[in-house]
């Protein structure tokens, strides 16, 4: 049960799970448990992606920043993460088995948006 294994606590607030590429369902599933549970948070969730969105500025344009990164799953890939803001407590969740900079690279984006608590999980069969 991954949901007991993750140092989540009553006073997070503001939460963001956020999948790999096509590793959406389950890193979903889990936020929506997480907001099941801490019905007085609010629980985001977010994955990074193959597609280069522009950004804007516009109050009315959806997407406001955008971070580069190193796929989790193949390091000659580049992948995106759009609309990173600052949470109480971040769950990256990945089924990835490689070992390569793509996650020092979001740890970076994540720390340049404010957030302190980061835990990285990797979801094995």
């Amino acid at each position: 049960d991954v949901l007991s294994q993750l140092a989540l606590k009553e006073e997070y607030k503001k939460i963001l799970v956020l999948g790999t590429e096509e590793f959406m369902f389950l890193p979903m599933y889990l936020a929506k448990q997480i907001q099941d549970k801490y019905e007085q948070s609010i629980v985001k969730f977010h994955a990074t992606t193959r597609s280069p969105i522009l950004i804007s500025e516009d109050q009315d344009y959806p997407l406001f920043n955008r971070y580069e990164l190193i796929s989790f799953y193949d390091e000659d890939r580049i992948t995106y993460v759009y609309n990173l803001e600052k949470y109480d407590y971040v769950i990256v969740i990945t089924d990835s088995e490689k070992s390569t900079d793509a996650g020092k690279q979001l740890m970076r984006a994540l720390e340049t948006e404010g957030n302190q608590n980061i835990q990285i999980v990797r979801w094995c069969k």
